[in-house]
């Protein structure tokens, strides 16, 4: 009777743990919105999903190698991180009715759930009592990070279920020796989230020896020693069978990381450092408030060893920021690295509550401790940059604690801090779940998944060949998601990507810079780039400029055709050498990537290039909302108030193309924030210096294009100040890029062979000469003409070239990601070393159970 009354108690617990998180969901989700963030959420997490689902149906392979369909074709590994093969994304695979939007949500839903509801059992299995276990199961769900990032960033939290499934896998092997849940579930939390599996792995590293000394109380150091080496080699093992995704992926980061300004290190790393604002109260942290800090340290000095110790490793990890900048690439210091440590967070907290019931009263040195607390943290705040309502917060709690506390010791029962801490967590949860992020709107996501777009997608993949297709809404929602791997786009958003391709793109052809994070290669308005990039298709409710013309409708968007763009591969006859190429100034350099085929050891005749410099002759028509100081050729200093617009006429131009570019001081005093400035619809902004993702996009490119003559230059601006300097001006006749592209011999795609990883198909070359992609160049392709293989360079700057003889030819080229099959072989090795591991376990511990 007692086990069934105490299964009824764990029974309304688990309910009540649900009832808490699904209720918290449906109040930050609100009326009219879904469960996901307007930053990156739709633009990655459901999109990338997608895409892989796409190309599993497409070519069968749970790891294909190319990314054909996005950026211009990218290693598929640089998108490892939103779950190439993550338990999730194959589930996906299965469930071919659902779409990615609300699969994402679901998920990330069950996941919050299924964490909260396991860490109790767990709590339960470990001994812990039932009121203590909810309560500390209930510090997990309103930690700030939990639910914040369930519908923000997926992959920071989605990892949960497995970590704290290997922490019963780490229960299980103090135990009784028994390693097979654990090893499962570290490589699950793998493949799941890579980027965050080291400090999870640690996390489940740093519970098992709290676990084993908890257990084995009268354990010497050399024990302990040898069961942190035997724990540590399951880990390793769990490490090398996720080398398949492991190896190749390294490979994609040490090769194309980008999205920050890389933080060399520092002494002061070494220093401890109490940031409150990022261990606290941050989403970007652990967010537990201030009764974590205090149950670290009151564990410091605790009379159990586990506690002490298992305080130490938290102190160690979370105290030094050399641990923080290592954990995060070297990239920056950001806490939310300190994500996985959530649930040994937890448990230091339950040995401060198991401490204070077991009658040690230490009342003083608690006081001590929290007056500590008070004073170091309120100047570390001042110190590190924090505002005062950040110190008015942190004092505050600390000193509701102590009433607490207090209260607490007069009525001895933990109940009135528990209380305090549920309720303060709570108002830390909705605060930052309200305040830090915007969720999508049901009719905004219903905008842009729109019949319209996928069908005007559709009506340009049955053009013959591979042709690529812009979007042109400003949306970040298609910048990865493609309608069927018919289409093809030069648009990304990812944290790695191809570094050749995102210079080319930003600092050749200088594409305008629309976005916060210079990562986001969004559809650009800039024709020499999208006539190089065989952008033949472009979808907008807008004209897009020179050469497109409308050639379907549907609601509200046109489909527009350009067939004045380059080919997707073509033959040249006529090359530049890089020694010329290197002398050439923009827009020079831009345009002779779509006239030339430019190698090692090519020509130096760059006369066909007609891009030149012209001084513009402007009027004013209107003016609004502007205060304009000096002039452009000085330097003028613009003050712009909220919705600025300046309009010009352009009395004596005749070019089609105009190339517009000043420098942005981004140091300036007068102004702080964003600024953004956008002519004729070609947007560009700079970001102010603090900015994590600083751009660093101070030289304004602008180019402006159309069928006709432009006569007007509509100028808006975002509010700010804007100190301008260096303003030239280069013009270019359109015909000349048209006569370029439709000079050169187009290479003719085979579309049944082409799927996947290969591109097949056959090119008449009149003479001698190269054989130019526009795929970025990277390691990891094969290219075969007529069955031989041959040697591919880096050609355009950037881009897959090879030499071409005169006639008929048959080309194959395909792709394999490089340390794939490395991976794949310690993959299967590690596999193999399991499979024994566990058959000598199993038989060992049945001859123990005859004996």
């Amino acid at each position: 009777m007692q086990k069934i009354k105490q299964c009824k108690r764990d029974i309304v617990c688990l309910g009540a743990l649900s009832a808490l998180v699904l209720g918290l969901v449906l109040i930050i989700k609100g009326d009219g919105n879904i469960f996901a963030s307007t930053t990156d959420w739709g633009s990655q997490h459901s999109a990338f999903l997608e895409y892989f689902r796409q190309l599993f149906y497409e070519t069968g392979e749970l790891l294909p190698s190319f990314a054909a369909n996005i950026g211009m074709g990218q290693n598929i590994f640089n998108f490892a991180y939103y779950g190439l093969l993550s338990p999730y994304v194959l589930i996906y695979y299965l469930l071919p009715f659902a779409r990615p939007e609300a699969y994402v949500m679901t998920v990330s839903i069950l996941s919050a759930v299924v964490s909260v509801l396991l860490f109790y059992v767990w709590l339960r299995r470990d001994g812990r009592r039932v009121a203590d276990s909810l309560f500390f199961a209930a510090v997990l769900a309103l930690a700030a990070p939990f639910l914040y990032h369930s519908h923000r960033h997926v992959m920071f939290v989605i990892y949960m279920p497995f970590l704290v499934g290997a922490l019963f896998g780490a229960r299980r092997y103090v135990n009784n020796g028994r390693f097979g849940l654990l090893v499962t579930m570290c490589t699950l939390m793998i493949f799941t989230s890579f980027y965050y599996s080291p400090e999870a792995l640690l996390c489940v590293f740093i519970v098992a020896l709290y676990c084993f000394i908890k257990q084995e109380r009268t354990a010497n150091g050399k024990r302990i020693l040898v069961f942190a080496l035997k724990t540590a080699l399951l880990i390793l093992l769990s490490i090398a069978i996720a080398a398949v995704l492991l190896l190749p992926t390294a490979y994609a980061l040490f090769s194309g990381r980008g999205g920050g300004t890389e933080d060399s290190f520092r002494l002061r790393y070494l220093i401890p450092q109490l940031a409150v604002s990022e261990l606290l109260y941050d989403p970007y942290s652990l967010g537990m408030t201030a009764i974590f800090p205090i149950s670290l340290f009151f564990g410091l000095f605790s009379r159990k060893r586990q506690a002490r110790f298992l305080c130490t490793m938290l102190s160690l990890v979370m105290l030094f920021p050399v641990v923080i900048w290592a954990a995060n690439g070297t990239l920056y210091l950001d806490g939310k690295v300190l994500i996985p440590f959530l649930p040994a967070a937890v448990l230091a907290l339950g040995d401060f509550a198991d401490t204070f019931r077991s009658g040690i009263r230490e009342r003083a040195g608690i006081y001590v401790i929290l007056g500590v607390m008070a004073i170091l943290g309120a100047v570390s705040i001042v110190l590190l940059g924090g505002i005062w309502q950040l110190v008015l917060l942190y004092v505050f709690d600390v000193g509701a604690c102590a009433i607490f506390l207090h209260m607490s010791y007069e009525m001895k029962s933990t109940r009135p801090l528990k209380i305090y801490t549920l309720v303060f967590m709570l108002c830390v949860c909705l605060c930052v779940n309200y305040t830090g992020d915007t969720l999508i709107k049901v009719h905004d996501i219903k905008k842009d998944n729109c019949s319209e777009l996928a069908e005007l997608s559709r009506i340009a993949a049955e053009k013959t060949g591979i042709w690529r297709v812009g979007v042109n809404n400003g949306s970040l929602h298609h910048v990865n998601r493609i309608s069927s791997t018919d289409v093809y786009k030069t648009t990304i958003y990812s944290s790695t990507f191809n570094r050749p391709y995102n210079d080319c793109f930003y600092d050749v052809f200088n594409c305008e810079v629309r976005h916060r994070n210079s990562t986001i290669q969004n559809n650009s308005l800039n024709i020499v780039f999208n006539t190089f990039a065989a952008e033949r298709f472009m979808i907008s409710k807008n004209d897009p400029g020179a050469g497109y013309s409308e050639t379907a409708r549907s609601g509200d968007y046109i489909l527009y055709e350009n067939p004045h763009t380059l080919p997707f591969a073509w033959f040249g006859e006529h090359t530049l050498s890089y020694e010329e190429y290197r002398k050439l100034t923009y827009p020079s350099s831009a345009e002779a990537l779509v006239k030339y085929a430019v190698c090692e050891g090519g020509e130096s005749d760059t006369s066909a290039l007609t891009a030149h410099r012209i001084a513009l002759v402007t009027e004013e028509l209107e003016r609004h909302g502007l205060k304009v100081k000096g002039d452009v050729t000085s330097g003028v200093t613009l003050t712009a108030d909220k919705g600025a617009r300046l309009l010009l006429s352009l009395p004596e131009n005749e070019e089609e193309i105009l190339f517009i570019r000043f420098t942005l001081d981004p140091r300036q005093k007068e102004w702080k924030g964003d600024r953004a400035i956008t002519i004729n619809g070609v947007k560009n902004k700079l970001t102010s210096l603090d900015s994590r993702y600083h751009n660093g996009n101070s030289t304004f490119d602008f180019v402006i294009s159309s069928d006709d003559a432009i006569e007007e230059l509509d100028i808006s601006f975002t509010r700010g100040v804007y100190n301008i300097s260096d303003f030239e001006v280069y013009s270019l006749d359109y015909d000349s890029l048209k006569s370029s592209a439709a000079s050169v011999t187009p290479f003719k795609v085979d579309e049944r062979a082409t799927k996947g990883d290969v591109i097949v198909g056959n090119i008449e070359a009149p003479s001698d000469g190269k054989l130019v992609f526009s795929i970025p160049y990277d390691y990891g392709f094969s290219v075969f003409v007529d069955d031989r293989s041959v040697e591919y360079e880096c050609m355009n700057m950037g881009f897959v070239g090879i030499d071409m003889s005169s006639g008929i030819h048959e080309v194959r080229l395909s792709y394999r990601a490089p340390m794939l099959d490395a991976g794949i072989g310690i993959s299967l090795a590690a596999i193999a070393i399991y499979a024994c591991l566990m058959t000598v376990s199993s038989v060992s511990r049945r001859k123990r159970m005859q004996r």
